[in-house]
């Protein structure tokens, strides 16, 4: 199948910005790490040569730095649609961000407190949470409907009780590709006065983020994965009238406001008294570079409009070689197909990647995962389809 590049996206031109495809590799294991831009690359240098210094200080380097990383922070609250940097808590992952709000949460709940957790999503929002059983926090368990290979509001409602305080989830799946219904979730839960902590990680770099329409409490993304940017930097959006009311589990002295003479006043509003020590600076400059980036090529629409046709052909073409399953049995909804092989997942993980060929084994379930990018080129899909065997 042959599939023609929109006069928007000059996919040669873009690939050709990534030092990484300028090779025979084809990587396709995009939902755990993507390829960095040299002008991301480039970014991080220029930091670390111009300006490589700890923020706080009263001289011009400290004060160059400060004004850097804070523009960059403006920056991706004004990329990912976020109404105010203030609420954008950044950390290394979104994995230590969903930890850190869970020990901040759980400092205001009481024994006998529920939440809610689902079966199908990335372990970042789930173990955070299920680790305050420790402190008396009930935790369920949301299925996943095996029909519709989403959440199934169906299957929420029977979990609710008075005494439920959050629903964790995950917007898009890591490992299916399907799309939750987020404003249907949204609205059953604010209905019943309970929050929602969303994982966006595989939902994010694809669509446009309408954090306020949706009206979701907590949203976490991050920018290695699909976004192409440096790993080590995640964020977490909390909604205005949320951001603050929460108290950080741990303090440090970005976080704090300090008299003349050093000594502890109080925690800095909003989202700053999350800022403990130092963090990577120039990574959040790197991610800014990298999300804007993609935004000069086309619409978000017209770059996922070219990852479904992507991997629709990917899936269909599977579907026609023996030996070979996919898991879902519909045509995915983003950029992963999973599927499972004949010869064994981890067998065919390592024959691939002695052909240059890089995707990922999945261990629950086993099977193999691989993911178009809008930046993937249809040959690359003939590549790692000619190593499964017979097909078209």
């Amino acid at each position: 199948m042959i599939l023609a590049s929109s006069p928007q996206l000059p996919i040669d031109f873009v690939r050709s910005q990534f030092p990484a495809l300028d090779g025979y590799s084809t990587f396709m294991d995009n939902a755990g790490g993507t390829q960095m831009l040299q002008s991301v690359i480039n970014r991080v240098v220029d930091y670390w040569l111009s300006s490589n210094v700890q923020l706080g200080g009263n001289y011009a380097t400290s004060l160059k730095a400060s004004d850097r990383f804070y523009a960059a922070v403006e920056d991706l609250a004004h990329l990912i649609q976020a109404p105010d940097p203030r609420c954008l808590i950044f950390g290394g992952s979104a994995s230590l961000l969903f930890r850190i709000l869970a020990q901040s949460l759980g400092q205001t709940w009481q024994p006998g407190d529920e939440l809610i957790v689902t079966n199908s999503d990335h372990e970042a929002n789930i173990s955070p949470w299920i680790d305050l059983q420790s402190q008396g926090i009930i935790v369920k368990t949301w299925p996943l409907d095996l029909h519709r290979f989403c959440l199934n509001l169906k299957d929420l409602e029977p979990l609710i009780s008075d005494r439920t305080r959050l629903i964790a989830f995950g917007h898009a799946s890591n490992v299916l590709g399907s799309i939750n219904p987020l404003p249907e979730i949204v609205q059953f839960a604010h209905d019943r006065q309970i929050q929602v902590c969303v994982d966006g990680v595989a939902y994010a770099p694809h669509r446009q983020l309408l954090l306020q329409d949706w009206g979701v409490d907590f949203y976490a993304f991050t920018g290695h994965k699909w976004w192409c940017g440096p790993e080590g930097v995640g964020g977490l959006y909390v909604a205005p009238e949320t951001i603050a009311t929460l108290t950080p589990a741990a303090q440090g002295w970005r976080g704090l406001i300090l008299d003349e003479r050093g000594h502890i006043q109080d925690l800095k509003p909003e989202a700053a008294r999350f800022e403990v020590a130092t963090s990577a600076y120039p990574l959040y400059a790197a991610l800014s570079a990298a999300i804007g980036f993609h935004d000069r090529w086309g619409s978000a629409q017209e770059r996922f409009d070219r990852v479904l046709r992507l991997s629709q052909s990917l899936w269909e073409r599977l579907q026609q070689r023996s030996g070979v399953r996919c898991l879902l049995n519909q045509p995915p909804q983003s950029g992963l197909v999973s599927f499972r092989w004949e010869g064994g997942s981890a067998q065919l993980v390592q024959r691939l990647e002695e052909q240059g060929i890089f995707v990922r084994k999945l261990a629950n379930p086993d099977c193999v995962r691989a993911c178009v990018h809008y930046l993937t080129l249809e040959t690359e899909i003939d590549r790692l389809l000619g190593e499964l065997g017979s097909g078209n």
